[in-house]
């Protein structure tokens, strides 16, 4: 699918994200073309196969492949509505759609990187929705950047928005069954700052308390983090649904 996009097509896209303003950190305009690919081959699988949610399992194959991360398209597919996970986390990308389906906007999946007794430590390697993050221009603000890890484009280097009210959460499952998890915080100015996607979240509860029961329950490493806080709303949806919140 990637390979048989006309370079029509290609340049039509590639007009569309230099309209967004993005600056580029290491990269180039040479490299959106691939970028650009690799979104429009996701779409057309959303489009054409009818899905409400997709995670691919981006690494080692797409940089070996196409010489290039899908990350930044990523974070236009889920910036644009659409429920995209990366690492082949099917079920963040359920949790992804669960979220864009009750109304509560555009879903970032993380790492849990580190917490202390009042804060999380949000990272991931370049996907996260502009809209969460720090205006374009300003700092922290989204840039088109190579991964930090394997040096190739393109991933969004940025910092989530400080002061906004969050939840973080988590859909999985686990022997046989469903569970859901979440919490509330407000995102605060980060204490260093961190190659690729990143934000520091202050949290309504312990992290620490939370963290040791969630590694009982099985819970994976990637959360999601929407804008709100709906902590309340998720609870009510696990108990119509019969999925046990933790």
């Amino acid at each position: 699918v990637v390979n048989d996009l006309t370079d029509d097509l290609v340049a039509e896209d590639v007009a569309r994200v230099k309209a967004l303003g993005l600056q580029h950190k290491d990269t180039t305009d040479e490299d959106l073309p691939m970028s650009s690919r690799l979104y429009l081959a996701m779409k057309a699988f959303f489009e054409n196969e009818k899905l409400d949610a997709l995670t691919v399992r981006d690494w080692p194959e797409m940089p070996n492949t196409f010489d290039q991360w899908p990350l930044l398209a990523i974070s236009r597919l889920v910036e644009e509505g659409r429920a995209v996970a990366m690492e082949g986390d099917a079920d963040g990308a359920l949790g992804s759609w669960i979220v864009e389906s009750l109304g509560l906007g555009r879903c970032y999946l993380s790492d849990w990187l580190e917490h202390d007794a009042e804060t999380i430590t949000l990272w991931h390697v370049g996907a996260a929705p502009v809209s969460l993050c720090e205006p374009v221009g300003q700092p922290g603000g989204p840039q088109i950047a190579r991964h930090f890890n394997i040096k190739k484009p393109a991933v969004i280097e940025a910092t989530l928005r400080a002061g906004m009210p969050i939840t973080i959460f988590r859909f999985w499952r686990l022997a046989g069954k469903y569970f859901l998890t979440a919490r509330e915080g407000d995102t605060v100015k980060p204490k260093r700052h961190l190659m690729a996607t990143n934000g520091l979240a202050h949290m309504k509860d312990d992290p620490r308390i939370w963290f040791e029961d969630m590694c009982h329950a099985g819970m994976p490493h990637h959360v999601g983090v929407i804008q709100g806080h709906h902590a309340l709303l998720l609870k009510r949806m696990a108990r119509l649904l019969k999925i046990e919140f933790v």
